[in-house]
């Protein structure tokens, strides 16, 4: 990788641990007010919800707003589960 390529990287991967540490933040917080259940993996979760928002816009790049509807679907589906 050129040095910008570098930069980039550094930067990309500080936003990401940023939200993944807020989306755990947040997932903590909903467990201590028991509106989750006990045993979910907090950073697991966040990592996962990451994971997908991230490929599904790559798709959307590509395939046009018609992947964002399924993915939602599927995510909602998935967060009514922890609870």
């Amino acid at each position: 990788m050129s040095p910008m390529e570098t930069e980039f990287a550094r930067e990309l991967r500080k936003l990401f641990t940023e939200w993944k540490l807020t989306i755990v933040r947040y997932l903590d917080a909903a467990k201590a007010e028991n509106t989750i259940r006990q045993d979910v993996d907090s950073e697991q979760v966040a990592v996962f919800v990451l994971i997908g928002y991230s490929g599904v816009r790559n798709l959307g790049k590509l395939l046009g707003e018609s992947c964002y509807p399924p993915f939602l679907e599927e995510l909602k589906s998935y967060l009514r589960g922890v609870s």
